[in-house]
Parts: C-alpha cells; structure tokens; sequence
C-alpha cells in the first residue's frame, strides 16, 4: 500500500486488490467502458467478470485506486499465462473514473506499477490505447513508453475509425 497526494489536495491510495474488492474494481471497469471512449468493450461481460474476480483471488496483479473510501481506479498487469516465450513481459491496463481524471491518480498509478513490475522480475510493459485517448498517451510518455506500432483502423467508435497504439517500456 502506499499513498500518493493529488492536486486537489485529497490523497489516493494505491494497493492490491483482494477479494473485497471485485465489485468495487469491476464497477469501475464497467463505468469506463459504458463511456465508449476508451475501451474495446461498452461493458464487462459476465465471463470477464468471472476470469477476473478469479485473478484476483489468486493475487494476480491487480491494483485499486482508492480515495475517501471509494475505488476510484484500478490497474492490472500481467503476463500473458499461455505465451511461454513471453514470460518476461507484463501487459499493463487500468481505468479511472470520469471524475477522478486530471488530478494526478494516473502518475500514481504509474509510479506503483512500473514498480511493481521490476519487483516481479519483468523486463518489459505492454499495453495499448486509442489513438483519440491523448491524455493517456501523454501519460505513458511522460513514464519512458514509446510507440511500438499502430494497427490502422483497429476499432469503430461511433462511426468513426480508430487506432490501436502499441506502446512499450523496457525496464
């Protein structure tokens, strides 16, 4: 656990989701994702609610966000459990609700993730984001991530295509 000031003057805190925790991260998931702005899927579905609620049983790296007794974000990073030659690099997420973005939860979470990450052994952090999603790319930026390639046209939002960026951060 370890706690983080934002700026506006509240304190997030950043830690290891348990079991007490599905629904509250799974809330948050869902929020994001009925926006339509930032995620493949407009909502959780009940198998994905299923696979994750088991990884977070079995500790599996995922992350909360928490300020006045709220989850107000969550992240997960993991490796890809089937890919055997790939074990070395961790795929990273993470959500924040709409009213919680631009105070400074997202470097927090960064800061503890990438941390996180090289604790595990991990070479390497994967992840992608839409091309429409700037502020997120600023912030992956600002950590060390660089493109690695964009897949044109990977995903229709609102009947307008949009990029999928692939960015990387070698640890």
């Amino acid at each position: 656990m370890k706690k983080y000031p934002t700026k506006d003057g509240g304190t997030v805190i950043l830690r290891e989701a348990g079991e007490d925790d599905i629904q509250g991260l799974l809330d948050v998931m869902d929020s994001v994702a009925s926006e339509g702005r930032y995620t493949p899927a407009e909502r959780i579905h009940d198998l994905q609610r299923e696979l994750i609620a088991k990884s977070i049983k079995e500790k599996a790296g995922w992350l909360v966000a928490e300020m006045d007794g709220r989850i107000v974000g969550e992240g997960n990073l993991h490796s890809q459990r089937f890919r055997t030659k790939s074990q070395h690099v961790a795929v990273l997420g993470m959500n924040i609700l709409k009213n919680y973005r631009g105070i400074g939860i997202g470097n927090a979470m960064m800061d503890y993730m990438i941390s996180w990450a090289k604790e595990r052994g991990y070479k390497k952090i994967s992840l992608s984001v839409f091309s429409t999603n700037q502020p997120a790319i600023n912030l992956y930026k600002k950590f060390g991530f660089e493109i690695e390639g964009v897949k044109k046209r990977e995903f229709k939002i609102n009947g307008e295509y949009v990029d999928e960026i692939l960015m990387a951060l070698f640890l």
